[in-house]
């Protein structure tokens, strides 16, 4: 009878935040927006502006040591930059400048205006064999990430994992702002709800789910539990659900993609268990598959209950105790799905690094409150 109850409670309670997506714009989803709007005309205006720039001389290099020869280079040099390239480095914000410069950089010549940019904005020391070495678009590439602060800033192959892109909220604002305001946090929560609720964002614009999705975690927005179930398995290095790649240690247990949402779940409270089942139950074969390419769901579900605190046997029941609880409701490929993660349980598989052989909880890691 409790447990009925405890369900017929929770089922209320997502029809509730189910109906975010059918309210009005709220205020702080509107400023977004708008904000959003002028950021891209400011990329727009930035691209334009930089191309003239590359038109002109507008910047130049000063040899403070010249170099003596040899394999290494022994000079020193700075770049100075012209009026012009001063006022656009004050006018552009490091994220605006790297996302206008980011798609042009094919072009020889605005690669190198570029990397005297960054040299000369940031008072960078070089080499006096500047124009010979700048002209490397990863490299530029890099030191534009690095200028805008954007996660994994470095080359992975000939790919970046983030491209520049919108940024709406910072995470430690809005929870300064959120502190003692339980209504203006139920406003935040409800503007990223309908962000997220875009389908265009995962791909277009990842590394801004990935700082929304932390926001939600740090609030404990369990209102917006339905989102974070639907990003469950997001990666925001590829801007679609995680696949294990070959840099995948199987061995030693390291999954370079397993974060996000499924912390975010686990610091809601032990009560939403039975929902983020539902999602696991739910998985395709490829979703559970431990090959390369597949989604690694058995290690989502070590990574959730591991954070949740509970010990490797209390997870073992919370799920025989679902897949009991649910036979009317789960169809036969729902329950096999769950019993498939009851294997990797069981037989201490695939578990990340920071496991050892009796699945020791850190007392940091309990999640004992729902606040």
């Amino acid at each position: 009878m409790k447990t009925l109850t405890i369900m017929m409670i929770l089922t209320v309670f997502v029809a509730s935040i189910s109906t975010f997506a059918e309210t009005p714009i709220n205020a702080i989803h509107g400023d977004y927006l708008a904000r959003k709007q002028r950021y891209e005309d400011r990329v727009i205006q930035a691209r334009k502006e930089f191309t003239a720039l590359c038109g002109q001389k507008a910047w130049r290099l000063v040899i403070d040591k010249p170099d003596k020869g040899g394999y290494h280079s022994s000079g020193e040099a700075h770049i100075e930059l012209d009026y012009a390239m001063e006022q656009f480095a004050k006018e552009y914000t490091a994220m605006e400048s790297a996302a206008a410069l980011w798609d042009m950089l094919d072009d020889p010549d605005i690669c190198l205006n570029a990397a005297a940019y960054v040299c000369g904005a940031d008072k960078r020391l070089t080499s006096p064999n500047f124009s010979l070495m700048a002209n490397k678009k990863d490299r530029v590439k890099m030191d534009l990430a690095s200028r805008a602060h954007i996660p994994g800033g470095g080359p992975k192959g000939p790919d970046f994992p983030f491209r520049p892109s919108f940024i709406g909220f910072d995470s430690q604002a809005v929870q300064a702002d959120c502190r003692d305001k339980p209504a203006r946090r139920l406003e935040y929560i409800e503007a990223i709800v309908k962000i997220l609720s875009d389908p265009t964002i995962r791909k277009e614009n990842p590394l801004e789910v990935a700082n929304l999705l932390l926001i939600l975690n740090c609030l404990r927005a369990k209102e917006a539990l339905e989102t974070m179930i639907n990003y469950m398995f997001f990666d925001s290095r590829i801007g679609a659900d995680y696949r294990i790649t070959k840099d995948d240690a199987f061995d030693k247990g390291r999954y370079t993609g397993i974060s996000g949402s499924v912390v975010g779940l686990a610091k809601i409270g032990k009560e939403y268990i039975p929902f983020v089942l539902r999602r696991f139950a739910k998985t395709t074969d490829e979703e559970r598959s431990m090959n390369i390419g597949g989604g690694g769901a058995p290690v989502y579900a070590l990574c959730y209950f591991f954070t949740l605190g509970m010990t490797e046997k209390d997870a073992i029941k919370a799920i025989e105790d679902y897949i009991f609880a649910n036979q009317a409701k789960l169809d036969d490929k729902e329950k096999q799905a769950l019993r498939e993660i009851l294997v990797v349980f069981k037989g201490k598989r695939y578990r990340p690094y920071y496991f050892d052989g009796d699945w020791v909880v850190p007392k940091e890691s309990v999640t004992t409150s729902n606040k």
